[in-house]
């Protein structure tokens, strides 16, 4: 019985810190999507002269940014979104 509590207590324990974990971890895939992005559209800019494109010029199977995955389909960081 006393095993089970401290494995119980255990569990409580590190729960939070894997969710605080799993959290940076998608901020910081979101992070790392939009300096791909940038990237993208930096190479862009610098074949075609030009300062301005649509993000469909970007993304695509031919394009410099294969896919775009949301995480979770989450918002940015910091951003109100409803659940």
């Amino acid at each position: 019985m006393i095993v089970v509590v401290i494995i119980g207590l255990l569990a409580a324990m590190a729960i939070p810190a894997f969710q605080k974990v799993r959290s940076s971890s998608q901020d910081k895939a979101v992070t790392n999507n939009m300096r791909q992005l940038g990237a993208a559209a930096d190479q862009y800019f610098l074949e075609n002269g030009t300062s301005t494109a649509a993000l469909t010029s970007l993304i695509g199977s031919a394009a410099y940014v294969k896919a775009l995955k949301t995480v979770g389909e989450r918002g940015l960081p910091g951003q109100l979104h409803p659940r």
